[in-house]
This record gives C-alpha cells, sequence and structure tokens, in this order.
C-alpha cells in the first residue's frame, strides 16, 4: 500500500502543514487551524490553533508523534471547528476510501494518473497515502466564507467523478473536515501516512467552478396581457410549470416510498424523504399547516416512520424555504442563480442527480444511489441515462405517428437494397472483368469510395 518511490514527499509535517496554510487574506487578523488527536471520538477545541502555530512547531513535537494526529483542510476565526465560524476556504478535496471497493491506493493513484488527472478533474496538489486509502486535495487562493456555496458545489463536482473508488459522500460538502497529518501514524493499518505534493500552484475557486460546474442561468419573463388571454406561457417550453413540477416530486416521492415498502428498505433515506416532501407540499398548497399534515401522513406510510420529534426537527427549515419560493414566485423572481449569487436564490434548488443520490439507501453499511429500475418508476427525479431512454421512446413514437417507418424495418430496407447493388455489382463485373472502377462506380450510380466498399463485400 506505500505511495509510488518516485519523490515528491515533503519530510517534515510541519513543511507540509505550512505550505497548506501559508497563504492568508493579506490581513493581520489570526486564524485557527485543528492540529491535534482525536480523543474519545471526538475532535476537542483545546487543540484548536492559531496558524502561527505551526511555524514554532519542531518534528519531535509532542503532538506530532502521537498517533491519529489530523489537521483541518480549513481555517475558521475563533477556536471553534464549526461550518458557520469558517474564514478562511483553504482547499478542496476528496476522501477516496479504496478498501471498500477492491482496490490498493497505488492502484486508483496509478488510475487517476492516466485517466484522470488534467482530463476530468485538475491535478491535485497534494496526494495523501493514509494506508487504506488515499486522499486528493486540491489547494485554493483565499476565499472568504461567502464563497462556500461555490466550495460546496466545485467540491460536490469532484467527488462525483470519483465515487467509483470509494468516494466518502459524508464529507462530500463539509467545510469543517480533518484529514491525518503527514508523518503521523494511522493505527487502524499501523502505517505512517505519506503525502506526495503534485505541484504549488494554487486554484482560484470562481475559475474552477466556471470550468466544471457550469450553472445555466434562466430567468423567466413575466407574461403580457395578450399572452394572458392567449393561453400562452412565456419562456421556454416544458412538459412542467413550476407548480405542476412541485406536485410531480411529491407524487414522485410517494412512488419512492412504496417501492421501498415493497422491498423492505427502511435506512437511509427517510429524513430527507420526509424534509423533501414537506418542502414540495408547502410550495404546492402554499399552507404550512396543509403541508404539515400532508408530511405527518407520508411519513406513517414508511415501514418504520420517523419519531415526531425527527420530522418536526426538519419542519421549520422546510417551511422556510418553502415561503421563500412561494414570495419569489408570487413576485416573478424565481431564476437558476449561480453559485456565487446563493444569496438570492429562492427556496431549494436541488438538481436531479443531487436528488438520485441524497434519496439513496444503505446497503451493507454503505450509501448506494438510487436505482435505475427506481427511476423508471419516477415522472421528474431521473438521471441522465433514463432521460436519453425516454427521450429515445419519444423519438420512435413520433417517427411513427408522423408515418416514418420503423428503425428496424428502415435497416432491412437498407440491407435489401445493399443487396441490390452487390448483385448488379457482381453481373457488372463477370460481363466486363477489366472495367475500370471510375466506369463501375458511374454505371452503379455511387462514388467511388462506395464503389470500393461494396466491392469488399463481394
Amino acid at each position: 500500500c506505500c505511495p509510488p518511490k518516485n519523490g515528491g514527499f515533503f519530510v517534515f509535517a510541519r513543511d507540509y502543514l505550512y505550505a497548506h496554510h501559508s497563504d492568508n487574506d493579506g490581513t493581520d487578523k489570526e486564524r485557527y487551524i485543528y492540529i491535534g488527536p482525536k480523543e474519545n471520538g471526538k475532535f476537542p477545541r483545546k487543540y484548536m490553533r492559531p496558524v502561527s502555530f505551526i511555524k514554532a512547531l519542531k518534528e519531535d513535537s509532542s503532538i506530532l508523534a502521537k498517533e491519529d494526529v489530523f489537521y483541518s483542510l480549513n481555517a475558521f476565526w475563533q477556536s471553534s471547528r464549526k461550518a458557520d465560524d469558517i474564514r478562511h476556504l483553504r482547499a478542496l478535496y476528496v476522501d477516496l476510501d479504496c478498501y471498500t471497493v477492491g482496490k490498493t491506493p497505488v492502484e486508483v493513484f496509478e488510475i487517476l494518473e492516466e485517466q484522470f488527472f488534467h482530463q476530468v478533474i485538475p491535478e491535485p496538489n497534494a496526494i495523501t497515502f493514509t494506508g487504506r486509502g488515499l486522499n486528493c486535495i486540491w489547494w485554493i487562493d483565499h476565499a472568504p466564507k461567502q464563497a462556500i456555496k461555490t466550495w460546496k458545489r466545485v467540491n460536490r463536482y469532484l467527488f462525483e467523478q470519483l465515487t467509483q473508488f470509494g468516494a466518502d459522500s459524508k464529507c462530500a460538502e463539509d467545510v469543517s473536515r480533518v484529514f491525518r497529518v503527514p508523518g503521523t501514524i494511522n493505527s487502524k493499518s499501523g502505517q505512517r501516512v505519506q503525502v506526495k505534493v503534485r505541484h504549488e500552484n494554487r486554484f482560484n475557486l470562481r475559475e474552477l467552478n466556471s470550468m466544471y460546474t457550469p450553472w445555466e442561468t434562466f430567468e423567466p419573463k413575466k407574461p403580457t396581457a395578450i399572452q394572458v388571454e392567449e393561453g400562452r406561457k412565456a419562456g421556454k417550453k416544458s412538459r412542467f410549470t413550476l407548480q405542476t413540477l412541485n406536485k410531480a416530486r411529491l407524487q414522485d416521492l410517494r412512488m419512492l416510498q412504496t417501492l421501498r415498502n415493497e422491498q423492505g428498505i427502511s435506512e437511509g433515506y427517510r429524513a430527507t424523504a420526509v424534509m423533501l416532501y414537506n418542502y414540495f407540499a408547502g410550495c404546492l398548497t402554499g399552507d404550512t399547516l396543509i403541508a404539515w399534515d400532508m408530511t405527518t401522513q407520508y411519513n406513517k406510510q414508511f415501514i418504520k416512520p420517523l419519531s415526531e420529534s425527527e420530522i418536526r426537527g426538519m419542519k421549520r427549515y422546510a417551511e422556510e424555504k418553502a415561503i421563500e419560493w412561494l414570495n419569489a414566485f408570487a413576485n416573478f423572481e424565481l431564476k437558476w442563480q449561480k453559485p456565487e449569487s446563493a444569496t438570492d436564490r429562492k427556496g431549494l434548488q436541488i438538481s436531479n442527480k443531487r436528488l438520485i443520490d441524497l434519496l439513496g439507501v444503505v446497503v451493507n453499511g454503505k450509501h448506494e444511489p438510487m436505482t435505475e429500475e427506481e427511476q423508471r418508476q419516477m415522472l421528474t427525479i431521473i438521471g441522465e441515462e433514463e432521460y436519453k431512454r425516454r427521450e429515445r421512446i419519444r423519438q420512435a413514437h413520433n417517427r411513427e405517428k408522423n408515418g416514418q417507418i420503423k428503425r428496424h424495418e428502415y435497416i432491412k430496407k437498407q440491407h435489401d437494397k445493399t443487396d441490390d447493388m452487390l448483385f448488379k455489382l457482381q453481373s457488372l463485373l463477370e460481363a466486363n472483368p477489366k472495367v475500370k472502377k471510375t466506369e463501375l462506380a458511374k454505371q452503379l450510380g455511387v462514388s467511388r469510395q462506395h464503389l470500393y466498399r461494396l466491392l469488399k463485400q463481394i
């Protein structure tokens, strides 16, 4: 499981930590990071240190000498490792638990180097070999707390590209995440954590967002009086309006519940489904009391319903977002916003790809997204492959409706036409074996290139 022996490793943990956290915002304000062990399954606040603490570290420091020593990838404005206390976004990351997919860290590293870096994802600054897995880390220029939505969007993209290698979904959007300090011992594997630094060029978060996670902006226009009279809708034509989409989403959640109940599945998706059901019901009805009654009835239909305290814990958030959506809908303000304008976004805007992941289940202790079979039963919550499948069926139906022949009939017709052409070609060759290719093509009414293709079939 040791990393490749081709250089690029920091000798001292202090050097790596300083390289990771050395960039600042040009002010003298202190920043705090976590540097310390894990105690009783927790990360004590006493190990929150100012960034300047790194310079004073020595390689024989008692902190770095312990097993299972961690550091926070991002910096905080006070000695608290909470997402709300973020001050500087220092890095993007993906945690790959290779052992869960039956691969070694070295095998995954080689695949990433050959097929992913500079193609699907940018090349990471650092790759940490933790013993049983590896971490990919991208250092970014100073980004303030206000960029946290953009950070989550880009980090989610990186995670989604590497799910096949055991990417940990629990930390896909966790800005307060901690990783093992290079040079320390991982007690689970008994191995020393090593880091390979590929380069030291920091990434710009906004540029990464533009390159890898483009967000299509759509601004609906207010209907004119003439359009209202004629019953025409403004903007892009769609199968769903904003309100019927909410209705369809509720129907999808009920269908998913029915399918899972029949399969005996109860873990991994109930809390998310209940919160989304409350939100979509609020957007559809415009009444929080009716929406809550619908939600409690929906919860009771699970094999193992959530407790009232559990569903009440998400009630306030869902209602606030639904009210945001309703106000924007009434004022014709609804639109898809770019992540950096997230403060202006109204309600919840969750892509189908994200919903498919959120509504997944727990199988053998591992989170699995919605299956293709489940997506075939949905109205709106579908992935790209299911969308393409439905589009093929729709196009075939349209061809049949317009009187066009079916695909298999078209293929048979083309084969028959080719057979006729081959028979004619063979007759011409038998009559005049020395005929020139140009003359032969002219008699058949085809190009020379097509003629050569036909000759190969004789």
